[in-house]
């Protein structure tokens, strides 16, 4: 027939025509304006134009194709790594400064429309004040009155203060107790504005956990003369102590942690603010007249 062709003819090619077994063309059929023919090497392996659609690229090194990747060259690209304050990027050609970004240890990151930041662990100094006399005495002693209170350690903030106060930790110890059968509570409280502790009976000097770091700026009294005004309370503990030990309440002659920070992201620790005149104070409330005797530890930090 004159319109047949045959497979090995190249497109275009009546049957029975002298052009037959054409390398390289497979005549497929007629998309009914012109034969479609596929191309193949002569090794039989079928080719594919690609030129319509965007394929993806292969690289063995560097620099990749013309357009084979979208190169991040500004610093106000979205997803660039570099450093950036948003306009430039940071390299020795500027002045060697870096972004108010990193100040506090925070690395933000460019991602276009928002930013996504990268806090490193930061460090501040440690501080534990033992409240306790000086010299070789054990313990800080108060004689009550009944159902009288008395502050045995402070810590006090003036509004010239330039440092940040975190309480980690509070851990109380009873030493003795001079009645019998006696009831007594230890207070955690604020301490207001309105009256600041004073006189302390010793001055207490905090030990540094790292002796590179600078002395503390909070004021931490003993058994102050004059206590500081008292606000809301954190925590009480009541305990029943007899004279010289003797039906106390139990291993309350151990170290007792009264308040300990759990540093999670949900709460944060009893803070004293910069340049504000506030405290907390560890008191002692005697339900009978006694005179009660105690050491006291508080661990705190300052940035």
């Amino acid at each position: 027939m004159p319109n047949d062709f045959n497979i090995a003819d190249g497109p275009g090619v009546p049957d029975g025509s002298a052009k037959t077994n054409q390398t390289g063309q497979l005549i497929l059929g007629d998309d009914g304006t012109s034969l479609q023919t596929v191309q193949v090497t002569t090794a039989g392996i079928l080719k594919v134009d690609g030129s319509a659609v965007t394929q993806p690229v292969s690289a063995v090194s560097l620099p990749l194709p013309s357009g084979a990747s979208t190169d991040r060259t500004t610093a106000a690209g979205p997803y660039a790594v570099r450093l950036s304050d948003g306009t430039n990027f940071y390299n020795t050609v500027l002045a060697g400064q870096l972004p108010a970004a990193l100040v506090g240890g925070r690395l933000d990151v460019n991602i276009g429309a928002g930013s996504v930041s990268v806090s490193g662990a930061t460090q501040n100094p440690m501080y534990r004040a033992v409240f306790k006399p000086t010299g070789t005495a054990i313990g800080l002693s108060n004689t009550f009155t009944a159902n009288t209170g008395k502050q045995y350690a402070t810590l006090f903030h003036t509004v010239g203060s330039t440092k940040t106060v975190k309480i980690r930790g509070i851990w109380f110890q009873f030493v003795d107790n001079s009645s019998n059968n006696n009831l007594m509570r230890v207070e955690v409280l604020r301490l207001t504005a309105t009256t600041a502790p004073a006189t302390g009976n010793p001055v207490i000097t905090a030990a540094l956990a790292n002796t590179g770091d600078a002395s503390h700026e909070v004021s931490c009294l003993a058994l102050p003369t004059t206590q500081g005004s008292e606000g809301s309370y954190f925590i009480t503990t009541a305990h029943s102590v007899a004279n010289g030990g003797g039906a106390q309440s139990p291993d309350l002659f151990a170290v007792q942690p009264i308040y300990v920070w759990e540093n999670t992201r949900e709460a944060k620790p009893v803070t004293l603010r910069a340049g504000v005149a506030e405290g907390v104070a560890i008191r002692i409330f005697s339900q009978g007249g006694s005179t009660i005797t105690a050491e006291i530890t508080v661990e705190f930090t300052e940035e």
